[in-house]
C-alpha cells in the first residue's frame, strides 16, 4: 500500500475523532503571515482538521492532498468558505504558481513527503519573507490513561503498516530548513473523547489493526481502558502541540 492510500479506509474515524489544533497556535502565525487575505497553501491538508482553523483567521487557504478519499471529506466540510480551495495535488508537486504563498503549513503531514522534492517545491511557490510551519500534536504519555493507550498502539501495530515517522525529526527538520534557522514552540492541547470516541482516536491511525484477532483484542483492551479512567463519560488525552518555523 503507497503512503497516499493509507487513509483511505480511516477518513471517517480522522475527521471525527483526531485532536484538533489550539487556536494559541493559529494567534501565534499572525506575525508570521496567517493575516486576513494571506494565501496559505495547507500541504497533506487530510480532512481539513488544520485548514479550518487556518479559514478562521481570514486567510484564503490552498488545501493540497493527493488522497482523494480525504480531499472530499474536507471539500464536504469546508465548501461552504468561499475562502478554501482544495487540490488534488501533493506537497511536492502542488501545482500553485511561483512566488504565490505567504505561509506554507502542513499539519501532521511533514513525515510522509520526499523532503528534497519538497524544499525544491516550497521554494518555488514562497513569496520573498514567507514562512513554512510544521505542525504535531504530540500525544503526552506521561499520564496512566495515555500511557496504556500508548502500550496497546505499540503492542497492536499492523503488520503491514508499520508507523511512519521520521528517523532522526530534529536533524531532518534543521537539514529541511538549512541554512536558515529553525524556531520551536510549544503549545498545550487537550482531546476529551467518549467510549466510542476513544476507539474511533485508535482506529484513525493508519497502522491500527481493523479486522481479525489483533482487531477484537485491542477493542476489548480499549474497552477495558476506558473503564478504568472515565470520568463522567469522557477520557481526556493531554497533548503537546509543537511547531518548527523557518524560512527557506
Amino acid at each position: 500500500m503507497s503512503n497516499i492510500e493509507r487513509f483511505t479506509d480511516r477518513v471517517d474515524d480522522y475527521a471525527k475523532h483526531r485532536p484538533r489544533y489550539p487556536e494559541a497556535l493559529a494567534d501565534f502565525l499572525r506575525d508570521y503571515g496567517l493575516k486576513p487575505g494571506a494565501v496559505v497553501l495547507d500541504a497533506g491538508s487530510g480532512t481539513g482538521l488544520f485548514s479550518e482553523l487556518l479559514l478562521s483567521r481570514g486567510a484564503t487557504v490552498y488545501g493540497v492532498e493527493p488522497n482523494e478519499e480525504m480531499r472530499q471529506e474536507a471539500v464536504g466540510r469546508l465548501h461552504a468558505n468561499e475562502h478554501f480551495i482544495s487540490l488534488p495535488k501533493s506537497a511536492e508537486s502542488s501545482g500553485m504558481p511561483g512566488a504565490s504563498v505567504d505561509l506554507i503549513t502542513a499539519a501532521q503531514a511533514f513525515h510522509w513527503f520526499d523532503l528534497d522534492k519538497t524544499k525544491r517545491e516550497w521554494s518555488r511557490i514562497l513569496r520573498p519573507g514567507g514562512w513554512v510551519a510544521l505542525i504535531w500534536n504530540e500525544r503526552d504519555d506521561s499520564g496512566p490513561l495515555a500511557a496504556g493507550y500508548g502500550w496497546l498502539a505499540n503492542a497492536f501495530v499492523s503488520k503491514d503498516q508499520a508507523v511512519r515517522r521520521l528517523a532522526n525529526p530534529n536533524a531532518q527538520i534543521e537539514a529541511f530548513f538549512h541554512p536558515n534557522l529553525v524556531q520551536r514552540y510549544s503549545f498545550p492541547n487537550a482531546q476529551k473523547l467518549s467510549r466510542d470516541g476513544l476507539i474511533g482516536r485508535a482506529l484513525s491511525s493508519s497502522y491500527w489493526p481493523k479486522e481479525g484477532p489483533d482487531y477484537e483484542a485491542s477493542i476489548q483492551l480499549l474497552n477495558e481502558l476506558f473503564d478504568q479512567h472515565a470520568k463522567d463519560g469522557k477520557v481526556e488525552f493531554p497533548y503537546t502541540t509543537e511547531l518548527f518555523l523557518g524560512q527557506l
